[in-house]
């Protein structure tokens, strides 16, 4: 189920004034806004039987994903006045119940402001200064050779193609996001330390956790294993591709949904 418009504070049916002043509080207290939606999550678990949530903001590189994703969704985009403030989206595993629904756009709409001033918190914090290097994200879905051959080549490209789109999504518009082989794609970030890029690889992966692979009457959450490197890993284009693949290895012998970062190539002196 979806809706576009929630609430706004004072239209609230199922919280009292004084429970929801003390929310909007304890909201504002949180400037920052990874800590906000996890306190905001924390809140709404204990109130609805939730799978998870995400909170994406595209426009300002924003993707914060917290539990799981489920069957069922609840999608708000959030405005405070016009001002556009991204998009909220429940997961829950099994139907909410009309009562549910009500009380997750009550918390929404106690949520707007708070976000607001975290988002004008984020625009004010200094921007760090641009890396002297470049990095590479190889990303490899989890499953994938068993999607290959339950359901053939073909629709195996297109989930690939699917996720390609997914991942472009969430990039600035110097990043290049690319095919590599059958198996294989890669996110080329200018400027981008391995560290910061990291920080990238997260985003993605909460992009692609938005994207399910239906089996049946089963439909599961795509995740995906990445490996980066920057220049400091290799002194080529190949070089640099060989270490991100290969970190990319060691994230997947840890099991799905892993990160690992290639070492830096030590000069010999």
């Amino acid at each position: 189920m979806t809706t576009t418009k929630h609430k706004t504070p004072n239209e609230l049916e199922h919280i009292e004034a004084e429970v929801a002043l003390a929310l909007v509080q304890g909201f504002h207290r949180e400037l920052e806004l990874e800590p906000l939606i996890e306190r905001f999550h924390g809140f709404c678990e204990s109130a609805i039987p939730l799978a998870g949530l995400r909170y994406a903001f595209p426009e300002r590189s924003v993707f914060i994903g917290i539990g799981d994703q489920g069957k069922h969704t609840l999608n708000y985009n959030l405005t405070f006045s016009t001002a556009p403030l991204g998009e909220l989206t429940f997961y829950a595993k099994s139907p909410l119940n009309k009562t549910q629904i009500e009380l997750a756009e009550d918390l929404t709409a106690l949520l707007v402001s708070p976000l607001n001033n975290a988002l004008r918190f984020l625009a004010l914090k200094p921007k760090p200064a641009p890396s002297g290097r470049d990095s590479l994200i190889a990303i490899h879905l989890d499953n994938f050779a068993d999607v290959q051959k339950r359901d053939g080549a073909e629709w195996a490209q297109t989930l690939l193609h699917a996720v390609l789109s997914q991942v472009r999504e969430g990039l600035r518009n110097s990043d290049t996001a690319y095919q590599v082989d059958d198996e294989t794609l890669a996110v080329l970030l200018p400027h981008t330390s391995r560290e910061a890029a990291a920080d990238v690889a997260d985003k993605l992966r909460v992009l692609i956790a938005a994207l399910h692979l239906r089996e049946g009457d089963l439909t599961s959450q795509l995740t995906a294993c990445m490996g980066i490197a920057d220049t400091s890993a290799g002194t080529t284009p190949e070089a640099i591709l060989a270490a991100a693949r290969a970190a990319l290895e060691a994230a997947q012998t840890g099991g799905a949904n892993q990160v690992r970062l290639a070492e830096p190539v030590r000069a010999i002196r």
